[in-house]
């Protein structure tokens, strides 16, 4: 056999092979035939070229023109039903299931928009308070004697700025900066309601102390305090 033969059987070779699986590929590269041309529920849906992404017990998960849709065995015909092998019962199971669970999901998230809810307006609450104790009521600075997780007990001072004055380089007279002051808040400790948490016996808390006691009718468990009780917010 001459080497033009040769050469001419050798280029031949892959261009039947080609002809041969060209057409199997161009098949099966081409879009895929759906499950259901047209797929109608008894409740008179249509869905059109539907392809079944899922099989749940009680129900079809497909994609059609439409876009994505969960339809109901329940709701389609027997060859369909049996088709996907329907089981009533076992569905109806699946579908109490996901009852149950659909239930549970939204008490939770009731519950949690409620906490954030309840979260803000305390926020809120506390933003106000801290607002009317900067202005009204009375900076005071203490050592923590001893805590509770209802609050402090402290050896508390009133803190005032005292008016000063100095002489000016040129011999006058002028007011200088403001002095601070430490005046014993009452005789004895007091009793700081919601504030020190962290805090240690030793440490020093300074913040906002409401001048009026504070009255509150005790609860059955709740033992009655032994020093005046006063509302605070911690200084900032």
């Amino acid at each position: 056999m001459s080497s033009s033969s040769s050469i001419a059987i050798c280029l031949a070779i892959p261009f039947f092979a080609w002809t041969l699986i060209s057409p199997a590929d161009e098949k099966q590269s081409g879009p895929a035939k759906p499950d259901f041309e047209t797929l109608e529920t008894r409740k008179g849906e249509v869905f059109h070229n539907c392809s079944v992404s899922r099989v749940e017990a009680d129900g079809l998960v497909i994609k059609h023109d439409g876009g994505m849709a969960r339809v109901s065995l329940f709701d389609l015909n027997s060859s369909i039903q049996a088709r996907y092998d329907f089981d009533p019962i076992e569905a109806m199971d699946a579908y109490k299931r996901d009852q149950v669970a659909e239930r549970a999901r939204r008490k939770q998230i009731l519950l949690e928009t409620e906490k954030f809810k309840a979260a803000q307006e305390r926020k809120a609450a506390q933003e106000q308070l801290y607002l009317v104790a900067e202005n009204e009521w009375i900076p005071c600075e203490g050592t923590v004697l001893s805590h509770t997780s209802d609050g402090i007990v402290t050896d508390l001072y009133q803190i005032s700025l005292v008016p000063t004055t100095e002489i000016s380089t040129l011999g006058f007279e002028r007011e200088g900066p403001p002095k601070r002051q430490l005046n014993k808040f009452s005789a004895g400790s007091i009793f700081l309601r919601h504030v020190g948490q962290g805090l240690a016996i030793g440490d020093k808390w300074r913040g906002y102390v409401d001048p009026a006691p504070y009255q509150q009718p005790l609860g059955p468990k709740q033992e009655k305090q032994k020093h005046p009780v006063h509302r605070a917010v911690t200084k900032r």
